[in-house]
């Protein structure tokens, strides 16, 4: 049996507080302060997909807009991957998803440009070599992240 933490205790309060259109209505059904609720889900999102057994749910991106239900329950399996979502959520993931693709082929984009000036001054072939791939690589992935973000989105 394992001794249940301080933050293992504010996750099932979040979790009974799912799903809720903002972080205020968390913030009111559980009585934990808006600082600690956002370092909760972050933390809730990295440590769940590492240690699937731990928590065995997250919380997912989601869109934002009025009305919707911006917080909600994902179920994951033992890979660390979503297995089930609450009803009508689905939706919301695509966009969520959409939104998260487009930011990181944007960030992508700009760190492969970012490399390629570094190379510019680089004394070392070898290093050199090594920015240039990682360029290209980020370069690739963020291409692949935009088709993605159309599929998505159509």
């Amino acid at each position: 049996m394992r001794d249940f933490t301080e933050t293992d205790l504010d996750l099932d309060h979040i979790y009974n507080a799912l799903p809720a259109s903002s972080i205020t209505e968390i913030e009111e059904a559980t009585s934990i302060e808006r600082p600690r609720l956002y370092w909760l889900i972050a933390h809730l999102r990295r440590a769940a997909t590492r240690d699937p057994e731990r928590y065995g749910w997250t919380i997912p991106a989601v869109s934002h807009g009025r009305g919707e239900k911006h917080y909600c329950i994902a179920l994951i399996d033992r890979s660390g991957k979503i297995a089930n979502i609450d009803v009508g959520a689905a939706g919301q993931l695509a966009i969520g998803a959409s939104s998260l693709c487009s930011e990181g082929a944007s960030k992508l984009q700009h760190m492969a440009t970012a490399l390629q000036a570094a190379t510019l001054d680089m004394r070392s072939p070898h290093f050199r070599r090594m920015l240039d791939a990682v360029a290209a690589d980020a370069v690739t992935l963020s291409r692949k992240l935009d088709q993605i973000v159309a599929r998505l989105v159509a």
